[in-house]
Formats: structure tokens, sequence, C-alpha cells
């Protein structure tokens, strides 16, 4: 299948694909899939796999489901929709990345971490009053402060550096 660039210049954000060539990758801007585009996508899956939401929440799982393809979401715990959404489409597994929340989604049935690479970055335990390095990728903003940048700007004040 190669490369589907449909609606990728919409994005506001710039996108390198690079790391994925010789892949089977489709990519669609989330605006633009239809029932037809996605059913016709779909053809001959057996699974798809969101990560935090498949922008199409309120229509995928069930043209999933019409397709005869089961679906798997990989959930955000901080914009948990199908509690408070009941007539939303429920995909069939619904996993968390942690279990931050968790009891306060019903439908989620395990967590499955998200994976780090240790062999590039490796656990090492500090001790108790140890210096700490801290690495803040503000990027852009994120909706309900989620990546954390509000929290740090009000944080920064109260850090202080030991004299040497």
């Amino acid at each position: 299948m190669g490369f589907d660039l449909r609606g990728v210049r919409d994005s506001a954000l710039p996108l390198d694909w690079s790391d994925y060539a010789g892949s089977d990758l489709t990519v669609m801007h989330a605006a633009k899939v239809t029932r037809e585009l996605a059913l016709s996508w779909m053809d001959g899956l057996d699974v798809v796999w969101a990560v935090e939401t498949w922008y199409q929440p309120d229509l995928f799982p069930a043209w999933a489901r019409e397709a005869g393809v089961r679906t798997i979401q990989h959930v955000n715990p901080e914009f948990y929709r199908y509690d408070r959404e009941p007539l939303l489409p429920r995909p069939d597994l619904e996993l968390a990345p942690t279990d931050w929340r968790l009891r306060e989604m019903s439908g989620v049935r395990g967590v499955l971490p998200t994976p780090i690479a240790l062999d590039r970055l490796p656990f090492a335990q500090r001790g108790w009053g140890e210096p700490l390095t801290f690495l803040h990728v503000v990027g852009v903003p994120a909706a309900a402060d989620r990546n954390g940048i509000e929290i740090l700007r009000a944080a920064l004040p109260l850090v202080r550096v030991p004299s040497p």
C-alpha cells in the first residue's frame, strides 16, 4: 500500500513519516474520513487499533463492526468519554496505558503500558536529596494542560539550586 498522504498538508504541525518508509501505512486527515473511505480501507483487515482516539468516535467503531473488523482502543484516561456518553459506539476492547483513573473507566479491561526503550533510557535509582535534571518538551499547548506546562510554570519559582 505504501504512503497515502491524503490531507497530510492540513495538519497544524510538521509531519515526518520517514521512520515508516517501506511500511504498509495509510495516513488520512480525520475530518476527511467518510464511511465509504473507512469501509474501503478496512476491507481485508481483522483488527484496527486506535491510540488515544478514533477521531471519528461517534462512527468509526460502528463502521468497523459493519465491516466485520474488531476494534481496540488504547484510551486516554483524561479524555475517556464512554461513561459520560453511553450512546457512543464502543470498541471491542479498551486498554489503558496506566492504572491512573482506571476505576473511572468502566469499559477498560486492562493496562498495557506505553513501551519504553530501556536499552536507550535505562532506569537509574536516585536518592532523596540528590539534584534532579528535568526535561520538559513544551511544544504546542495541550488540552487541559495535559503536557503539564502550567504546572511547570507554577513550580519553577519554587525550584532552588543548591550551592556548590
